[in-house]
């Protein structure tokens, strides 16, 4: 993991402690691992985390998705559109792989709505709908298709408001939010963050 990305080592250590918390501790690993890396455009943050996903689980159980190009809640996880139910990108890939660890990606996560004329509320209810999987390890099924097969081969009750279990899944976001923070943080110390970076300088970033 070190070697995905040149002169990050604070923020590699601390994925690293993430990853080996959530996957070697039972009680923890019993919620999702959200995690939101923050920081200016062209540090690693999308070329670590998506191949560290793959890594990890495999092609077939990543999934990334590009915040730009969601426009409205449907989009991610279903529901009715005016011309009837549709099905959500996001549920219909977490309801064939329920009990499988699973890693979604949510590139660039300021952007979602963003070219929606209704952008703010559409984006509050999504952010709202995120905090489900997130706090509770599940997401409730509104698309058109919620009473599919699921990969445990159990089947629903074939209407809306099947519980896909998401416990099992990693959650990393990207972000420019705080952009600024970071950079006015990295010139104020200087010595510890543009030099070569030595175990104390990370345990010392960490802190700070």
């Amino acid at each position: 993991i070190n070697y995905a990305v040149v002169g990050e080592e604070a923020a590699v250590a601390t994925f690293d402690q993430a990853l080996s918390s959530w996957f070697g501790n039972k009680l923890a690993a019993k919620k999702p691992l959200v995690t939101l890396l923050l920081g200016p455009p062209g540090h690693g943050k999308t070329y670590f985390s998506s191949n560290m996903a793959r890594s990890l689980v495999g092609e077939k159980n990543y999934l990334f998705i590009a915040c730009a190009s969601i426009t409205s809640h449907p989009d991610l996880f279903g529901g009715d559109v005016g011309k009837g139910p549709s099905d959500g990108r996001l549920t219909s890939w977490l309801r064939t792989r329920e009990g499988l660890d699973t890693v979604v990606f949510l590139d660039e996560f300021e952007k979602i709505c963003e070219s929606n004329s209704l952008g703010h509320a559409s984006k509050k209810k999504i952010m709202q709908t995120f905090l489900e999987p997130w706090q509770e390890g599940t997401l409730t099924d509104q698309s058109a298709n919620s009473g599919a097969n699921s990969a445990r081969g159990r089947r629903s009750d074939g209407v809306r408001g099947h519980m896909i279990d998401t416990s099992r899944t990693m959650w990393i976001l990207t972000s420019n939010w705080g952009q600024q923070t970071v950079i006015d943080f990295a010139q104020k110390h200087e010595k510890h963050v543009y030099k070569h970076i030595e175990e104390e300088d990370v345990a010392w970033i960490q802190a700070e």
